[in-house]
């Protein structure tokens, strides 16, 4: 039996995320996600430990946002952990312009650039 982590995630960006991971749902293994809005703070369950970044956003109009902000499509953002992998690091962002450091216990998303 998995044992279920959970995160807290805050996105401190002006842009909605979306979070996924691998959890437990009526006796399977499946991956499921949720719209994290512009600064706005989510439990986020996980029984990996492990969750996933992207703007593949189910609500059109999120999407949006992100058109209206520049970005034509990105998909996947990168991903984050809550133990460190073997370098130390927590977390793996495919674009410099966006991060994710835990702070005080949340893991804290922003656009940097």
């Amino acid at each position: 039996m998995n044992h279920l982590r959970t995160c807290i995630f805050k996105n401190s960006s002006n842009l909605p995320i979306f979070v996924e991971s691998w959890v437990n749902k009526h006796q399977l293994t499946s991956m499921v996600g949720t719209t994290v809005e512009p600064g706005k703070t989510n439990e986020i369950l996980s029984i990996t430990g492990e969750w996933y970044l992207h703007n593949l956003l189910p609500n059109k109009l999120d999407f949006l946002k992100w058109k209206e902000a520049g970005y034509s499509s990105i998909g996947h953002l990168g991903k984050f952990r809550d133990k460190p992998a073997y370098d130390r690091q927590i977390s793996w962002m495919d674009y410099d312009e966006f991060d994710i450091k835990l702070i005080d216990g949340i893991y804290v998303f922003s656009k940097i650039k």
